[in-house]
């Protein structure tokens, strides 16, 4: 029974994994290569001058990238146990 409910956990994680790397990788490509709301002229000139969009766009994007490269690890780790 631990073995079962063991090996049920590990599908769920991976699912989740598997879902959240899809969304985020699909995310960061519509941002930088697609066309994306955040990257539309309206969005970017909506703000004040003491606020760049852009900057909201690049943390947005590094923010991503950190989202992803944990999910790499946590995805390793499982492998090694």
């Amino acid at each position: 029974m631990n073995t079962r409910k063991h090996s049920i956990l590990s599908i769920i994680i991976y699912v989740l994994i598997t879902f959240l790397f899809s969304y985020h990788s699909f995310k960061l490509y519509i941002i930088h290569f697609g066309e994306d709301f955040m990257n539309s002229e309206s969005f970017i000139n909506s703000f004040s001058s003491v606020f760049n969009a852009k900057i909201a766009v690049i943390a947005q994007s590094v923010f991503r990238v950190i989202i992803l490269i944990s999910l790499i690890l946590i995805v390793k780790s499982k492998k090694m146990e």
